[in-house]
């Protein structure tokens, strides 16, 4: 784990974030070095968009690398502190970055669908799930955002979220990707504030 932000308050709202796939290009091989790491078009945009909304955002990411032994967990604290770095440079902000190392025949707790690592994050940070959004490119990330009680977002570039009104059957909402993402986390806020 590696954590930025240790301040506490009980009513934080965040977008929780998947990492490849949803902030950097995935790769079948992995992630594995931080020359591998490389962002996805549209993510300063969306990151900046964010920080301009007053939203915190904090990266969960399965690293199931480190479990199979393919990589030491020191090389992924180096990768997410680099990516923090430029998403920082390039104005944005992460509050924290949470990372379940184990492969997924180890059966933890913290690996998504499973919510640990926002039960965590929420647990350090002093977040309101109920008010928080997670956004990643898999169904593991909508299951665990839906465990947490978060609203989550599907990044789907090949199903297009008009073709359903931009939600699906079970309650995500469908974006294609990032950057779409952020509009649709704005669009809740304001429905919000004209409601209350």
């Amino acid at each position: 784990m590696y954590t930025l932000d240790d301040s506490k308050g009980g009513t934080r709202r965040v977008v929780f974030l998947d990492r490849d796939g949803t902030i950097n290009q995935d790769s079948p091989d992995y992630i594995k070095s931080p020359a591998e790491f490389s962002f996805l078009p549209g993510a300063f945009a969306a990151m900046r968009r964010l920080a301009g909304l007053g939203i915190d955002v904090i990266v969960v990411t399965n690293q199931g690398v480190i479990g199979r032994q393919m990589v030491e967990e020191e090389v992924i604290d180096e990768i997410n502190r680099q990516m923090v770095e430029e998403i920082e440079s390039e104005g944005g902000n992460i509050a924290g970055v949470y990372l379940c190392p184990h492969a997924p025949w180890m059966g933890c707790a913290c690996r998504k669908p499973e919510p640990g690592m926002l039960s965590q994050a929420s647990h350090d940070h002093g977040i309101d799930l109920s008010r928080s959004f997670m956004v990643g490119d898999k169904e593991s990330d909508v299951e665990a955002g839906k465990a947490a009680g978060c609203l989550p977002i599907l990044l789907s570039p090949d199903c297009g979220p008009s073709a359903m009104g931009g939600h699906r059957p079970d309650g995500a909402i469908v974006a294609s990707n990032l950057y779409q993402a952020t509009q649709r986390i704005e669009n809740v806020l304001t429905c919000e504030t004209v409601l209350y």
